[in-house]
């Protein structure tokens, strides 16, 4: 399967979540253009957008307490080309590891995906939930209300029925919630599906890790030396 580029496309939800809008795509831009071949697969242009360099770029500035306004046009335009060389580098990584995955006949087992699909879907679920708060958060803000958790009751109170009335969703914030949801899924081009198989292949790197290191423990670095070459290759040819 070609990789798909979940970590980029993540940190653009993470942003969306954040309020934070993103750079346009191109439309004219040469999608189909290969920027690099690993082993004879082919990395095309789309796969590396700008739209996801602006998620990576504008994601740290965040995290940095920055935004573009605090760089210099030099400062800026080299901080994009960092974070686009990043990105394809990291394509390129998993491609060599996934090619010797496969070499090496590595596969997940029926329980292996499995587990991981409970990693996937608990993903998403704390992704709605976040969406939930923010939207109860809005809608306090916007009746004047206090959005504490504090339970506040009088003597005589049913307390567990008290405490059930407060962790109940109001089903309205719920359908919200889900709309919104979906909403920054199809802008930023995730799905469980695509999260899943990325989970998936990151297992199968992580094979191979640990392959090349207990094959280095007995002195047989054949696997080491075949994926440094190769990378550095591929390095080169970009």
């Amino acid at each position: 399967m070609r990789k798909i580029k979940v970590v980029a496309l993540l940190l653009a939800l993470v942003m969306l979540l954040a309020g934070c809008s993103l750079v346009s795509p191109d439309e004219e831009r040469i999608a189909m253009q290969v920027v690099a071949t690993v082993n004879g697969t082919q990395i095309y242009n789309y796969e590396v957008s700008e739209e996801d360099v602006a998620a990576s770029v504008q994601q740290t500035l965040y995290y940095s307490g920055m935004s573009e306004n605090d760089l210099t046009p030099e400062q800026l335009e080299e901080t994009y080309n960092d974070h686009r060389t990043f990105l394809l580098e990291q394509l390129v990584n998993d491609e060599v590891m996934l090619q010797k995955a496969a070499e090496l006949g590595f596969v997940l087992t029926e329980d292996e995906k499995a587990e991981i699909m409970v990693i996937a879907i608990d993903y998403f679920d704390s992704v709605r939930e976040s969406i939930v708060a923010q939207i109860k958060a809005e809608n306090a803000e916007a009746a004047g209300e206090d959005d504490s958790d504090i339970l506040v009751y009088e003597p005589g109170d049913d307390i567990d029925a008290l405490l059930e009335e407060q962790t109940t969703t109001d089903p309205a914030v719920l359908a919200e919630a889900e709309a919104r949801l979906q909403a920054l899924l199809e802008e930023s081009r995730l799905s469980i599906d695509i999260y899943f198989d990325y989970l998936c292949e990151q297992e199968l790197i992580s094979k191979v890790r640990d392959y090349m290191t207990g094959q280095a423990e007995v002195t047989d670095q054949d696997a080491q030396t075949w994926y440094d070459q190769t990378l550095a290759i591929q390095q080169e040819e970009m």
